[in-house]
């Protein structure tokens, strides 16, 4: 009977003394990037594909159903960020990001293609 009990205790003193133990805090240094994409009735665009490029990485993502994306994680820098979607104009614009950034950007759509550049 002692033995069970002196089990028990030990597992008490684990459990608790596992309670008392603070998590280490997330890092605020984070660099994230989120992508707005609406379309020009300034709805959000869902399935737009976006391309985030800086100097030495490329990432890749598609909008869900609130035209977002949230690129995280980033390297600090320049990036060019391209909306494209099938019938729309692509959209670029270029942003510079910091250390620990997060920084929010919102592109929008027209309906038609690229114009053709004639001979």
């Amino acid at each position: 009977m002692i033995r069970p009990v002196i089990v028990l205790a030990a597992l008490l003193v684990l459990t608790l003394s596992a309670c008392g133990e603070e998590e280490p805090a997330e890092s605020d240094s984070s660099t994230t990037l989120d992508i707005f994409v609406i379309d020009d009735g300034m709805s959000p665009f869902e399935g737009a594909d976006i391309t985030a490029e800086g100097e030495e990485s490329l990432l890749e993502d598609v909008t869900n159903e609130e035209g977002h994306v949230q690129l995280a994680d980033l390297d600090p820098g320049d990036y060019t960020v391209t909306a494209d979607a099938e019938h729309h104009m692509a959209v670029d614009k270029s942003v510079s990001i910091d250390e620990g950034e997060n920084l929010e950007i919102t592109l929008q759509f027209y309906l038609g293609e690229e114009p053709e550049i004639g001979d």
